[in-house]
């Protein structure tokens, strides 16, 4: 990773940190808005193969010695609007994070391979990767992310019991996650840019 340049005097972090004190100028090939799973993956892409990229992000730059897991302390730190986000009908709550690694850092990180309907959707706009192609750039991106079965040992009575009726119903058993918290872990457990840093990349 190359420097992180931020507004605020944070205290000692893992990455190299520059508190902005007036402009910045920065040449390269690739400038990406957004830290999240799609803009980080794209740096590492895009940095491996030679390019250099610039990363822009809203929010500013927390690990897990700053995050304390309680509602009102982390809402407001790392949430879009606080976490009062909506659709234009205010009648679904839409979570963004806003935050170095987007969303990644508080979704519950629940990991699903793109749907049938989806891949077909998207082809219809021109992505025209094959079936084989579709698999392997799924498989790298969830290697990148860390992505993994949720064990047994997991699942609390709670999730057992959805399991029972979705199964009732039908529906495959399978799980998968890249980290836990909706208010971002102090254990650093949600993987995200913060942890896959694609090396090279200014933030």
């Amino acid at each position: 990773m190359g420097v992180i340049f931020g507004l605020e005097d944070v205290p000692r972090r893992n990455e190299r940190y520059e508190v902005v004190s007036g402009d910045v100028v920065e040449t390269a090939d690739v400038c990406i808005i957004g830290s999240g799973a799609a803009g980080a993956v794209l740096a590492k892409e895009l940095v491996e193969g030679g390019r250099s990229v610039v990363l822009l992000e809203r929010g500013g730059y927390y690990e897990g010695s700053d995050m304390n897991q309680r509602d009102l302390d982390m809402m407001p730190l790392l949430w879009k609007n606080g976490g009062f986000n909506f659709d234009d009908n205010l009648r679904i709550p839409i979570a963004q994070g806003s935050c170095l690694g987007g969303p990644r850092i508080i979704k519950e990180a629940v990991c699903f391979d793109p749907p049938l309907r989806v891949i077909s959707e998207w082809r219809t706009l021109g992505v025209d990767f094959t079936d084989r192609e579709w698999s392997d750039h799924t498989a790298r991106v969830n290697r990148t992310l860390q992505v993994t079965d949720v064990s047994e040992e997991e699942l609390n009575r709670n999730n057992r019991m959805v399991r029972q009726g979705a199964k009732a119903i039908g529906l495959n058993d399978h799980r998968r996650t890249a980290g836990i918290a909706s208010t971002a872990c102090s254990a650093d457990s949600a993987i995200s840019a913060v942890i896959t840093k694609p090396n090279g990349t200014s933030w």
